[in-house]
């Protein structure tokens, strides 16, 4: 009796705690989550104002408390990517390129490529957040590392005199993304990774990544901007770029690509970048949109699985920016170097990670043996227009049809519907391509909470009777393990001859992860 007296609290807890990769999924969903962040962070409140000045400070606190200061993390070297549309499409050629030329360059000890990414939010795990070399972390490594930073924080709580108690609970714990990034830095610390792509959760400014100092960022990267996540930052493109901006840092080299379609110097939005990068003390370099005329993609965009035969402008705008990023974080990029020479001047290495990149849940094909499932976590207007190019390239038999499965989870999901809808018929050039829609939610089985959209969605298709085909059905199921079963009937009866029927998923991260978890139930946990 007098050992286990010893032990304390939290002793006993470990005893009875199997400290598992289960045990920190759950500790994990009960810290608070981002979006009761981003619920206090309306723009325009006294309270936003304050929680956003206190952000960097409290991350530093935060990373103290876990054992680090921010000069620990200056022994990485960052590509710190923000922006709205196209991170992690970054992130991932990034990290392909970093990892060929660490290959390339594999000396005669036998070091082995070592590169930590860490990007949000995920598809099925947790774990894919935080990947080494381009993979997820191990379950193993996962909760080892979650559960050493949960007693860090612990015990932090109990020197600040905090009682037991409350130590051991989440009120001594940050919110979810900022442990996750913590965690990310743990992990790639103890692994010895020097070369790490980082993607900025939301905005720059306050984002909790960017508690960064600039000797540990290689290169900024801020991606095309788009009026997302508002009110919390901000109600204009204008507003949006003073934020993303925010990861600019003295002495460090940014890229920005110029344009894209929505006149980026007529709304402000590259005229507030020029201002903060000056502010800040950056190297600000806009990328002209003519670059996508001087040059093409070399490799279209690719999944995990399938490579697309369409060459739309944005698969040259990230890959112009994954390249350059990769250029500056290796030296590569001089000042006198314009962009256009830069790209020509390809290293093999690099075009090679061009080439071997791949990306879950972006045109993603996942082929069985009677239907083809079609899945892209798309949100943006933009992004959905490009969904329309891509089925023009999927579907090629006369007159073949697909259903759609669109979550009601996602962000304006009715606007959502509506600009899909719009882009099969633009791009398709007929009317009739969707056979049925089928709205519903991203929970896997039974009935979400506050389910309410189901009239909203029948609104949105009546008052869009000319976008689609009067014999366009749409059907509500509350869960994607029905909505799947359904589409996988509703396929079987549109199946034309030897051409497997299709199913398009869309509506977001969350859409695309719930399907991925009922197709793929052995995936990746």
């Amino acid at each position: 009796m007098g050992r286990l007296s010893s032990i304390g609290r939290t002793g006993l807890h470990r005893l009875y705690s199997t400290r598992g990769y289960a045990e920190a999924l759950e500790k994990l969903q009960d810290l608070e989550t981002n979006q009761s962040v981003r619920d206090k962070l309306q723009t325009g409140s006294e309270q936003a104002k304050q929680l956003n000045e206190q952000a960097i400070p409290e991350m530093q606190t935060w990373l103290k408390r876990a054992g680090y200061t921010t000069s620990d993390l200056a022994r990485m070297r960052h590509i710190h990517v923000a922006g709205t549309r196209g991170k992690g499409s970054v992130c991932t050629l990034a990290t392909a390129m970093l990892l060929r030329h660490q290959a390339s360059c594999e000396d005669s000890s036998g070091k082995k490529p070592l590169v930590g990414t860490y990007t949000s939010p995920h598809l099925i795990s947790p774990r894919e957040r935080i990947a080494i070399n381009g993979e997820p972390v191990s379950q193993a490594v996962f909760a080892e590392a979650f559960f050493e930073l949960w007693d860090r924080f612990t015990q932090a709580a109990l020197q600040e005199g905090m009682e037991q108690h409350v130590a051991e609970t989440i009120t001594s714990k940050p919110f979810y993304f900022g442990y996750l990034t913590i965690m990310a830095w743990h992990i790639f610390l103890k692994h010895g990774i020097s070369d790490v792509v980082m993607e900025a959760g939301i905005g720059g400014e306050y984002d909790s990544t960017n508690v960064l100092p600039a000797e540990a960022v290689s290169v900024s990267i801020v991606t095309p901007l788009l009026r997302d996540h508002m009110p919390m930052l901000g109600t204009t493109r204008k507003e949006v770029a003073w934020n993303k901006a925010g990861i600019f840092k003295r002495g460090v080299r940014a890229f920005f690509f110029k344009d894209l379609g929505y006149r980026a110097e007529k709304n402000g939005v590259e005229e507030t970048l020029i201002s903060r990068a000056e502010e800040k003390g950056a190297d600000l370099t806009i990328i002209p949109n003519e670059v996508t005329q001087e040059w093409k993609a070399r490799v279209n965009i690719r999944s995990a699985s399938h490579e697309l035969k369409f060459n739309h402008s944005f698969n040259t705008v990230v890959q112009v920016l994954a390249i350059m990023a990769v250029r500056e974080h290796l030296g590569l990029n001089p000042a006198s170097l314009a962009t256009t020479e830069a790209l020509q001047q390809m290293p093999p290495a690099l075009d090679q990670g061009l080439n071997e990149a791949r990306m879950r849940g972006s045109f993603e094909v996942i082929e069985e043996e009677d239907i083809m499932w079609l899945l892209d976590s798309a949100h943006s207007a933009s992004s959905l227009r490009v969904i329309g190019l891509w089925l023009k390239d999927m579907l090629k038999a006369p007159g073949e049809q697909i259903v759609l499965i669109l979550s009601m989870d996602a962000r304006k999901p009715c606007d959502m519907m509506q600009k899909l809808v719009y882009s099969t018929w633009r791009f398709m050039e007929r009317r009739d391509v969707l056979n049925t829609i089928i709205i519903t939610s991203n929970e896997l089985v039974g009935e979400p909470d506050n389910w309410r959209l189901e009239e909203e969605s029948q609104r949105t298709l009546d008052r869009n009777k000319g976008i689609y085909h009067d014999d366009c059905v749409m059907q509500v199921r509350k869960n994607m393990t029905d909505a799947i079963g359904l589409a996988r009937k509703i396929a079987a009866a549109i199946k034309q001859g030897d051409v497997k029927p299709k199913v398009l998923v869309a509506g977001g991260h969350g859409s695309v992860g719930a399907a991925l978890k009922v197709l793929e139930p052995e995936s990746l946990s």
